[in-house]
């Protein structure tokens, strides 16, 4: 049954005349549409190879001492799926040249780094195959809450970032006075307690820095301060490339500088009790100045009181 020109297929399932060109049979047709769907399912296919390849790459399931080794598997392929003459050669140097940049680009951010100095010609191209460089946004969380690569060794190109200490912290409340102690699962909540979170920075990292190489990260994250640019490699291929145990000694480096979480609640008590006394200390002033003045708080500029810390207390 035939249909009106400008429709595809009629009741019967066939192509109808509006869709075919002059001397164009709907055999030819539904050939021209079964090698373009065989095609793009070749092209699939080699790209969930090369994803294999890198997957098992990372694994460590298959050794892959020089790039070469790669090469080889990919030409095998290759010939298997016998697919000269389709778009698939066309798509195939479209990746090779992504994948080439993308190596070219690992392997000069590498040069910024001391550590990979020593490296043969041989291990910088297996690294460059498996690590990547990612981009962050500022104020963008880099690592934990859950987000960022697990497994990876993060080394800084670009910009700078904060380590942020997450503190849990049990407090009750006497006269007004707050007291704080770290919470722990461990201890039960004690009578007229309850919980609150409070965030102390631990660190700043700058360009030429590396972090989540093994050090403590528990209830921490990493944050951009401004916009950050890093090089992910992957922590058990970098373990068993460890020259003069160099991860090791940087990893030891990082657990004795940063400061503990006792040490930041320490330090958190510390600015409490600063803070109590900066108040404490305005009140007792203010409550000696007997001086009739039409000058309050609100007279001193907004910014002055942000970067100065100055309340508003009631007399």
């Amino acid at each position: 049954m035939e249909g009106s020109p400008g429709q595809n297929i009629n009741e019967d399932g066939g192509y109808k005349s509006g869709d075919l060109s002059d001397g164009e049979t709907p055999a030819t047709k539904a050939s021209e549409i079964d090698e373009k769907l065989e095609e793009v399912a070749q092209i699939k296919m080699f790209t969930r190879l090369k994803e294999d390849i890198f997957q098992l790459s990372v694994r460590g399931d298959i050794p892959v001492q020089r790039r070469s080794n790669i090469k080889e598997i990919e030409e095998k392929a290759t010939m298997e799926m016998n697919v000269k003459g389709t778009a698939f050669g066309k798509y195939d140097l479209v990746l090779q040249k992504t994948q080439q940049e993308q190596l070219d680009k690992c392997k000069e951010a590498l040069r910024m780094f001391p550590y990979f100095g020593t490296w043969s010609d041989a291990t910088v191209m297996e690294c460059c195959a498996l690590s990547k460089i990612e981009r962050y946004e500022l104020d963008q969380t880099i690592l934990g809450d859950g987000k960022g690569k697990q497994n990876f060794v993060y080394f800084i190109l670009k910009g700078q970032c904060q380590m942020i200490q997450h503190l849990e912290l049990a407090v009750r409340e006497i006269n007004r006075h707050k007291y704080f102690r770290l919470h722990s699962e461990e201890v039960s909540m004690r009578p007229n307690e309850h919980l609150e979170s409070y965030l102390m920075q631990v660190c700043l990292m700058n360009k030429g820095e590396c972090f989540d190489i093994g050090e403590n990260l528990k209830d921490r994250s990493i944050i951009a301060t401004t916009e950050v640019e890093c090089l992910l490699c992957p922590y058990h291929w970098l373990m068993k490339h460890s020259k003069a145990n160099i991860w090791q000694k940087i990893k030891h480096f990082l657990d004795t500088h940063l400061p503990t979480k006792k040490q930041l609640f320490k330090e958190f008590l510390t600015q409490r009790r600063w803070l109590d006394y900066q108040e404490k200390l305005v009140k007792d002033i203010l409550r000696k100045i007997n001086i009739q003045s039409d000058t309050t708080i609100h007279d001193v500029p907004y910014s002055i009181r942000l970067k100065e810390g100055v309340k508003l207390y009631n007399k």
